[in-house]
């Protein structure tokens, strides 16, 4: 029989390790708010006009304007020089993770009984700032303005670092940013180098569409129903993408080339399925076509039997469609997603179509990337940058391979929406084993 001493040790230890426990997650919810705080005074202007409310991809604090590569790359022309890049890439890929952490973040609140007003805003002015790109493309190519589906992937100008003459940034350099790296400013003229909407950009957006309407569907702001912003985009999207063969066509009658994802044929089945389930049939009944049906569905399920020899790029890609349209199933995509260290998938299968979490995927391996994201956001090789392996991408998830570092001498600091998407998931399937959400700062 147990002595009272062997049980009392026993007892304080069970208490000890269940108080760090506890502690972990506390300091993970604080983790998060920092990371959005971060977020907010530095990696995003929140507005209206052109360039606002689109979230950076990156910055650079000791860029050169005058001798960075990426800017002679992209033919970005400046008329002052200075040191400070604000560099926004992909853009259309950073919004679908960033519509997502926004959408789980009010669900979140509203879930914990917090007030949520300032993320639906920051929601409206991300979707506006959407449709406001959608509405402008057409005038990089001499056209009128249109609300119709084709988007290039940003609107952000040379001249963003600046606002009426002020810099809208503090570069933590000391001083102020330069300078700007942008599809909306940098040589756009030239349809082919890849500017303008493409199959992984779209992917993505409606990866991030997917929340709103699953997760939060009556919510408003400015009397807007923000999941009928989404629901509209989507049927804008996908009635572009069927209207000309689900081919990305210019106004001026141009097909980019399908080296950057200007033929969407290989996703059109899963895009398609994944606007069905966003619109719920509020526009039509369908956008499956017959190419979709036959021929993109033939491809994507070359995804699914063919699983093990696809390149790292589709892998991504395949997980997100997968999981935005309710494709395959959970514990087959579980099973990928944590072999291919593409671990945020796995949740967002679980969450976005009512799904138990499925084994491998568990709490403690979770917490544990979770806990070992930086507190002072991801990054590689800036100064003073503190990231750890598995923290110096751009996006975990999107660019595994580049978990620790990228071959390519880019150094920068990253937005780290990656790690808020992961903590939004977890904090959403295990809400009620950890401490509150807590508030949006000031709010």
């Amino acid at each position: 029989m147990y002595s009272v001493k062997v049980i009392f040790i026993a007892l304080f230890l069970f208490l000890s390790f269940s108080n760090l426990l506890a502690q972990g997650d506390q300091k993970n919810i604080e983790k998060y708010w920092n990371y959005r705080e971060r977020f907010l005074n530095g990696f995003i202007s929140i507005g209206m006009e052109r360039g606002e409310s689109v979230p950076m991809h990156g910055l650079v604090p000791q860029g050169d304007c005058d001798f960075d590569f990426m800017i002679g790359f992209n033919n970005c022309n400046y008329a002052k020089p200075g040191n400070g890049i604000l560099y926004f890439g992909d853009q259309l890929i950073v919004f679908g993770n960033y519509l997502a952490v926004l959408s789980l973040e009010i669900r979140n609140l509203k879930d914990a009984g917090h007030t949520y007003a300032q993320t639906a805003e920051e929601l409206y002015y991300a979707l506006k700032a959407i449709e406001r790109i959608d509405r402008n493309a057409e005038t990089y190519f001499g056209s009128k303005p249109e609300l119709n589906g084709f988007m290039v992937r940003d609107d952000v100008p040379l001249d963003f670092h600046e606002k009426m003459g002020k810099a809208r940034f503090k570069n933590r350099m000391g001083g102020d940013y330069s300078c700007v790296i942008s599809d909306g400013g940098c040589d756009l003229d030239n349809v082919m180098d890849g500017s303008v909407m493409s199959q992984d950009q779209l992917v993505n957006l409606l990866f991030g569409y997917t929340f709103i309407t699953e997760l939060i569907p009556e919510i408003k702001h400015n009397n807007t129903i923000l999941a009928n912003l989404a629901k509209a985009q989507t049927h804008r999207i996908a009635t572009f993408l069927t209207k000309n063969k689900w081919k990305i066509r210019t106004p001026d009658g141009k097909v980019p080339k399908n080296s950057w994802g200007g033929n969407t044929t290989a996703f059109s089945y899963v895009i398609a399925k994944t606007a069905d389930r966003i619109t719920g049939g509020k526009y039509q009944k369908s956008y499956q076509t017959g190419r979709s049906k036959r021929r993109g569905k033939m491809i994507f399920n070359t995804f699914n039997w063919a699983h093990g020899i696809q390149a790292e790029r589709n892998l991504w890609m395949a997980y997100a469609a997968a999981v935005s349209s309710g494709s395959w199933n959970g514990k087959k995509l579980t099973k990928r997603a944590l072999k291919a260290d593409k671990y945020m998938y796995a949740l967002a299968y679980a969450v976005l179509n009512n799904n138990p979490l499925e084994k491998p995927a568990d709490r403690d391996g979770i917490k544990k990337m979770i806990n070992s994201a930086p507190w002072d956001g991801p990054c590689y090789n800036t100064p003073g940058c503190k990231a750890p392996d598995g923290w110096k991408s751009h996006d975990r998830w999107v660019a595994s391979d580049q978990k620790n570092g990228n071959p390519y001498k880019v150094h920068r600091d990253y937005n780290g929406l990656d790690f808020m998407l992961f903590y939004n998931l977890y904090h959403y399937l295990f809400k009620n084993r950890l401490p509150d959400y807590g508030m949006v700062p000031n709010q």
